[in-house]
């Protein structure tokens, strides 16, 4: 697994801190070092991470916040188009409790400043290596999917150090290349990582909302 894998490594080296990169990431510019700096002159961040480019150029929507029950539902439910609509995305603007919601609507593309958030692109960021051993690394539990929002959640809960998202890109993501499409629609480690996280760190009514809803949608399949 990916996080299992990601914590052999860091047994193996002990470094002041750890970039951690999906394979399917290109790097190019010197953002790299921008996390690095932002590390040794901010001492509350523990993680640091940018906002992630597509193979064109554009800026990736992202949700910096935890992994949250609307964004989760329209995910299953494919209907993340409905956020094209915009009297869904003001609505949401409106309604959310949480600024990263707001921001995966309404992205923030003149951001000149970094941001204290919940939750940075899992794709590629750096951490402080003694938080990450502190932590333990990443829970093995979780084979595939969902092991970067389980690692942010415990570094906030545990209120050791904060996750700041820079301004600058410097990371292409090309998005479902580390392997062939068709596994990640199809893998059941997707949707079992998901129910894990959200019995882990949400509330328990959530996790039987989108329990609920994957058996439904399985059992719609098998039909």
């Amino acid at each position: 697994g990916f996080g299992r894998g990601m914590n052999i490594g860091a047994r193996a080296i002990t470094a002041a801190n750890y970039l951690l990169l999906n394979p399917d990431t290109v790097i190019i510019n010197d953002i790299v070092g921008e996390m690095l700096v932002h590390l040794k002159q901010t001492p509350s961040a523990g993680v640091v991470g940018c906002r992630m480019l597509d193979p064109e150029g554009n800026i990736q929507p992202c949700v910096y916040s935890s992994p949250n029950l609307l964004v989760t539902l329209l995910g299953l439910l494919r209907l993340k188009k409905l956020l094209g609509f915009k009297w869904l995305t003001g609505l949401i603007r409106f309604c959310a409790a949480h600024a990263g919601l707001k921001d995966y609507v309404s992205p923030d593309r003149e951001m000149v400043h970094w941001k204290n958030v919940q939750f940075v692109p899992g794709s590629g960021f750096m951490i402080r290596g003694a938080l990450f051993h502190h932590l333990n690394g990443y829970d093995e539990n979780i084979f595939l999917y969902f092991e970067d929002a389980d690692l942010f959640f415990r570094v906030r809960t545990e209120k050791l150090r904060e996750l700041h998202l820079l301004p600058n890109t410097g990371i292409v993501h090309m998005v479902g290349k580390s392997f062939d499409l068709e596994f990640s629609d199809i893998s059941p480690r997707k949707y079992w990582s998901m129910l894990y996280y959200f019995w882990k760190n949400n509330r328990f009514w959530e996790y039987l909302v989108i329990r609920g809803v994957l058996f439904s949608l399985a059992f719609i399949k098998i039909l």
